[in-house]
């Protein structure tokens, strides 16, 4: 064989077996999605010990090492990342961690009221009244984690960092009610949902986004009540509407 050629040879094997050197091995990835406050295990039983863990954000979940498992706890809603590092300081296992609530959030955005009253006077004291009276303040959640028969309803009245009141909802897909109690209290409203487009610029024109559900309200008809409250007055309808926007953390 010529030097040249031998060389040559020599050379592209090199590479081959620095290439062949080069390739990372393989890495076992696990997504998990777990519920706030719940823990949950992973089975490591394929990784020899030693082993150490890394958590990219201990605020969302923790992990711990407990017999050939590893316990996942989750602390806030979020997403976090925990890596499985054996002896020889080499990832081996990857597993991604989203924290959720398991419900949907519902944000009280404003009230509106609907009053059709005959005396211009006890329009004002009503709407006065229903002013000072609403069921929760401007910026209160309810979490909701299904509209169909009747789960646990999530209330907070002060925003999400503040306290949590337990309670239950149920929905009425036929008549669209939904009955909310909560706080040795209840609540029947009627559910609108509202769609929107939003533009988005294009090249030559502006172009619209599919239709999405966009904005919630709670409508509460309070006419009978007022009616016997104010019997001297033709009150044709009342309607407070509770304004709701979904909430992403």
């Amino acid at each position: 064989m010529r030097p040249k050629l031998q060389l040559l040879v020599f050379f592209l094997a090199l590479f081959a077996a620095c290439k062949k050197n080069d390739v990372k091995p393989e890495i076992e990835t696990i997504e998990l999605g777990i519920t706030l406050g719940n823990d949950t295990t992973v089975s490591l039983s394929a990784i020899q010990e030693p082993f150490s863990i890394i958590t990219s954000d201990e605020n969302v979940a923790t992990a711990e090492k407990q017999g050939d498992e590893i316990k996942i706890t989750s602390h806030k809603v979020g997403y976090t990342e925990i890596k499985i590092i054996d002896q020889n300081s080499k990832e081996q296992v990857l597993v991604k961690v989203w924290v959720s609530r398991g419900f949907s959030l519902l944000e009280v955005k404003s009230y509106d009221f609907v009053i059709e009253v005959s005396d211009q006077n006890i329009k004002t004291e009503i709407e006065t009244k229903l002013n000072t009276s609403n069921p929760l303040a401007i910026g209160a959640l309810y979490g909701i984690s299904y509209l169909s028969g009747s789960s646990t309803l999530h209330v907070f009245p002060g925003g999400i960092d503040g306290g949590e009141i337990l309670g239950e909802v149920s929905f009425d897909n036929n008549t669209k009610t939904i009955h909310l109690s909560y706080d040795d209290k209840s609540y029947q409203y009627q559910l609108m949902i509202e769609y929107s487009r939003s533009k988005m610029n294009g090249k030559n024109k502006i172009m619209e986004s599919p239709i999405v559900p966009a904005y919630f309200s709670f409508h509460e008809n309070l006419t009978e009540q007022l009616k016997v409250e104010y019997p001297n007055t033709e009150i044709r309808n009342v309607t407070r509407i509770h304004r709701l926007e979904s909430f992403k953390e």
